[in-house]
């Protein structure tokens, strides 16, 4: 093709995909995310697909069930979910993920009476390709944690700061409020990303001021 027929063909796939209703491929991911977790999964509220160099994928209102013994109906959800993830790799197979969005996150951390965890998924296949992932934001997010037999009832709120001269990326800034072995506690914190967690050989640094009764 030359130059111009190339051009045109390239505005014309953009022009298609910008008119595409992205909400068609709702239905296969819902079920595809639920046969890998074992969990209800849906997305109530649109989703939407930016192409180019990095694809950014949007969803509202997206939600992950809950074990059916657990209080809450949810074991997170976010009002929205955004995805950014780098074309060239993917193209050759391997899916790297630059940055992670989320808006109002919440997650519900239960074991029950048995010490279940409830989020203990379906195990994951062996075959599955690694992910590389880059930043994680957070704005306006919570979380909540019940241990029945530890007497124990947290709930925290978090959210992402911009990065320090000393910190190698997004920190995270914590409080928490509740009860810990049926004592009244408080915690300030101030943490690596957790995806740090996933990168091997790497430090993750927790700067933290607890209080658990009487015990600071």
């Amino acid at each position: 093709l030359g130059r111009a027929a190339a051009a045109a063909l390239v505005l014309g796939v953009l022009v298609l995909a910008g008119a595409f209703d992205w909400n068609w491929f709702k239905s296969p991911l819902e079920r595809y995310v639920s046969g890998v977790t074992g969990r209800l999964f849906a997305i109530r509220g649109d989703l939407a697909v930016d192409l180019g160099s990095v694809i950014r994928i949007d969803a509202g209102e997206v939600i992950l069930g809950n074990a059916p013994w657990a209080s809450s109906p949810h074991l997170a959800r976010a009002d929205r979910v955004r995805l950014d993830v780098a074309l060239w790799p993917l193209l050759a197979g391997r899916w790297t993920v630059p940055r992670i969005e989320l808006l109002r996150p919440d997650l519900q951390l239960e074991r029950n009476a048995s010490g279940e965890p409830n989020w203990r998924l379906r195990e994951p296949s062996k075959s599955r390709r690694a992910i590389r992932f880059g930043e994680l934001v957070i704005h306006e997010g919570s979380l909540r944690l019940r241990e029945p037999r530890q007497r124990t009832d947290l709930r925290m709120q978090f959210d992402t700061e911009p990065p320090g001269p000393d910190d190698a990326s997004s920190p995270i800034v914590a409080k928490g409020t509740g009860r810990f072995r049926n004592g009244r506690f408080q915690l300030s914190a101030r943490l690596d990303s957790p995806l740090r967690l996933l990168e091997d050989g790497r430090g993750y640094r927790v700067e933290a001021m607890a209080q658990a009764g009487a015990t600071r």
